[in-house]
């Protein structure tokens, strides 16, 4: 008995360490991948906390982007009437796709009144057939909740896409906001009384590129912006700045100068105002999910390959300068960049401008007068209120040292990139290789 009890063990433990054989028609037992079937993919990104408040999701979008350079999907959008506004800690963004058989991997953009609410790329499936991949992306909007919170606003997102013979993938994807109201433990977000985009949608660019939202830089020294008119009674101001390099050099310019044998291994992305640079943020070194082929990058992607997130620039000490009540140059440039002479490399970039005002005040001056931007760019504004929350006394902040504050390179709470590369953020090296069509 004992023998038998013991070569019984032995077989059941035999078969445990087989493979699962599936039938026919049978799932994919868990842990287990088909490599004809969907490849969920995750992120290694941390999920945006949300309240447990009671919420309203608002789908903005359900659209197959085939052949779709050239060609975004557009609509519209209107606070939810069950969940009016202002809303708690989070409004969510949420992005979610699938695409099969072959493709590259794209870039996407997803903008709301002309404003940029999430730049990223898509996954490239692994192999060819039948095997697909699906992922989820979400961003916390609730800083641009002021825009948000206006009836009628036009959506644009952009997924330009190749489909023909050779190039069989479609990406099926939706995208939705989901507004969380507040309660007693979960106040209204404190977010900007004001929103203002710097994209190629912006009526009064420089040079507007049709229905592309971001725009595009391909020769050193290169800039693109618009005119923006800002509330006479700013206190506060914030860029949010967008910026990525592509093409076989400047998508892999963190490996030079052993990648194309240019340049150096450092990109910053700046934003000018009047002509006078105000402001500059390193930029994270992105591999997006085809470099060292797709194969890669599953189940997870590199940071931030789905959701190229914004460099944060605090524009506060120049607010004193910009409410005259007339536009304002507003330029997106980037800083040492490496173009080749073949020419393909190019870069791409946006910004969201988010204002705070003064409403008890109707101008923000510095004695009765805007300053002219060239005299005294350091000097910023700021308002003091009592213990019993009444405005107080307008005093200057800053240090009146114009030639720091107009560099402002990586100077903490002055023109510094306070989103700017997580340390956290480890990114893996991809080969260089040529750009997808």
């Amino acid at each position: 008995m004992r023998t038998r009890l013991l070569a019984l063990l032995a077989i059941l433990l035999i078969a445990l360490a087989l493979p699962a054989v599936a039938a026919p028609g049978a799932t994919t037992p868990p842990g287990v991948t088909d490599p004809s079937g969907d490849q969920q993919q995750i992120t290694a990104q941390r999920p945006a906390p949300v309240p447990p408040t009671r919420s309203c999701t608002t789908q903005i979008m359900s659209h197959t982007f085939a052949n779709s350079y050239y060609r975004p999907f557009t609509g519209s959008v209107s606070p939810p009437t069950a969940c009016p506004g202002p809303w708690s800690e989070v409004v969510l963004l949420t992005f979610t796709a699938s695409v099969s058989k072959v493709q590259f991997d794209r870039t996407l953009d997803i903008t709301v009144g002309g404003a940029e609410l999430l730049r990223g790329s898509t996954s490239e499936p692994c192999c060819t057939g039948t095997n697909s991949v699906s992922w989820s992306v979400q961003r916390d909007v609730t800083q641009e909740q002021a825009l948000l919170q206006q009836p009628d606003q036009p959506v644009l997102v952009a997924l330009d896409n190749v489909n023909d013979a050779t190039y069989t993938g479609q990406y099926a994807t939706t995208a939705s906001l989901t507004y969380y109201q507040p309660d007693a433990t979960h106040p209204a977000a404190t977010s900007p009384d004001v929103v203002l985009p710097v994209t190629a949608l912006t009526p009064t660019t420089t040079a507007p590129s049709g229905n592309e939202p971001l725009f595009s830089l391909g020769s050193v020294g290169q800039s693109q912006g618009a005119a923006v008119t800002f509330p006479r009674n700013l206190a506060r101001l914030t860029a949010e700045l967008f910026g990525d390099g592509h093409g076989a050099c400047e998508e892999f310019w963190w490996s030079e100068p052993s990648g194309c044998g240019v340049g150096n291994p450092y990109r910053e992305v700046a934003v000018s105002i009047d002509g006078q640079l105000a402001g500059a943020a390193p930029v994270f070194p992105t591999t997006f999910t085809g470099a060292d082929g797709p194969g890669f990058w599953e189940p997870i992607p590199s940071p931030r390959a789905w959701d190229l997130r914004p460099y944060d620039v605090d524009l506060t000490p120049f607010v004193a300068t910009l409410t005259d009540g007339k536009p304002h140059a507003v330029m997106i440039s980037v800083l040492d960049p490496a173009y080749t002479s073949s020419g393909g490399d190019y870069w791409q970039v946006a910004a969201t401008l988010l204002g705070s005002v003064q409403h008890d005040t109707a101008v923000t001056t510095e004695r009765g007068e805007p300053v002219p931007l060239a005299q005294r760019p350091c000097r910023a504004l700021h308002a003091e209120r009592d213990e019993r929350g009444e405005q107080g006394r307008q005093q200057p902040r800053g240090q009146p040292r114009a030639q720091q504050h107009a560099v402002q390179r990586l100077v903490p709470g002055v023109g510094a990139a306070a989103g700017g590369p997580d340390p956290r953020d480890v990114p893996e090296r991809g080969s260089p290789r040529a750009g997808s069509p």
